[in-house]
């Protein structure tokens, strides 16, 4: 009976109400806890559920670059095919023949999938495409001004390249401008993506113009066969330079190769045209030439060195632009001489 008492409220007692009150509070503080534990415990479950009924974009982006790139093997196998046949001329032969230039592009893609660590490359890599870049930069300004006078236009061809290198730095400005209305926040995010639509665009720029040439060179001579083949294997380090820049920003094996080939599309589409209509496109030749000069030019020098020199020692990073850049030279001295 003394348990019982001791338990019960006494009903005298003036401090009765505010320990019910108390006592009132902690149960319903205690309960909302409880409720609330177990909404956070179930909302991971549902959100697991969710995922498990839907299928994730990223799987589906992935088999649409595989399918596209193995699409682009068969078409290369099959231009192979075509140029082995001795009955093989005409726009047939000009289509199969830049295609396959345009498709080795995606060789650069090769040595990344022997690179684990791309962190520990990610300077030595930013050198490399700068001066790759810089030698097709000059490569292409000369091209520009050794283009002949056409008969249709009174412009010299210096005025036309000196035309497309100032588009090509009103491009890069126009560029930066979007890009400092960004928060500070994605400034970093916001030019890799910019310096990654550069080099696309100045690559397929000058993939613009070698279609044209590689047209040209089929309707005027016999050495179109030659020179679709210098082109493939000057379009391996172009490969390697668009790799360099994609990769390390994300962008996967499969991706970067067919962003290669996208780079050079321009070589088959315009090849075949120019082989058509031979006299159409040489006047429009050395505005191309200056527009993709002057932006590779300043993505080199502005952004993919100074990327360089922050990763690796200035004399490593000097030393393998200078050695790429005469590698570069050389080997576009002995396109031109072919």
């Amino acid at each position: 009976m003394a348990v019982l008492q001791s338990t019960m409220p006494n009903p005298q007692d003036p401090e009765l109400p505010r320990r019910l009150g108390s006592r009132m509070t902690d149960d319903h503080s205690s309960t909302s806890n409880t409720t609330t534990t177990k909404v956070i415990e179930l909302g991971p479950r549902d959100l697991e559920e969710g995922k498990s009924q839907r299928p994730s974009s990223g799987v589906l982006e992935n088999a649409w670059q595989f399918m596209l790139l193995f699409l682009a093997g068969l078409l290369t196998v099959h231009s192979v095919n075509v140029l082995q046949r001795d009955e093989t001329e005409g726009v047939m032969l000009v289509w199969s023949s830049a295609w396959v230039t345009a498709a080795c592009s995606a060789l650069g893609v090769v040595p990344f999938f022997f690179i684990k660590d791309l962190e520990c490359v990610a300077g030595a890599g930013n050198a490399l495409a700068a001066g790759v870049m810089t030698a097709a930069s000059l490569g292409l300004l000369a091209e520009g001004l050794m283009e002949p006078t056409t008969p249709d236009t009174a412009f010299e061809p210096s005025i036309k390249v000196l035309v497309g290198m100032y588009l090509g730095v009103g491009f890069m400005k126009a560029s930066e401008r979007l890009i400092t209305e960004k928060e500070a926040v994605d400034l970093a995010e916001a030019k890799s993506w910019r310096r990654a639509v550069v080099i696309m665009m100045a690559m397929t720029f000058h993939a613009f113009a070698e279609g044209v040439g590689i047209g040209v060179a089929f309707r005027t001579h016999t050495l179109g066969s030659v020179v679709s083949l210098s082109l493939a294997l000057h379009n391996v380090p172009e490969g390697i330079a668009v790799a360099v820049v994609l990769i390390p920003r994300g962008f996967s094996s499969v991706a970067t190769a067919l962003m290669c080939i996208l780079s050079s599309i321009p070589q088959p589409l315009m090849a075949v045209p120019a082989f058509i209509f031979v006299d159409s496109f040489a006047s429009i030749i050395p505005i191309g030439f200056g527009f993709a000069s002057s932006a590779m030019l300043m993505v080199s020098t502005l952004e993919l060195m100074p990327e360089a020199l922050a990763a690796i020692s200035a004399c490593r990073a000097y030393s393998i632009m200078f050695c790429s850049m005469l590698a570069m030279c050389a080997l576009q001295v002995v396109i031109r001489t072919m």
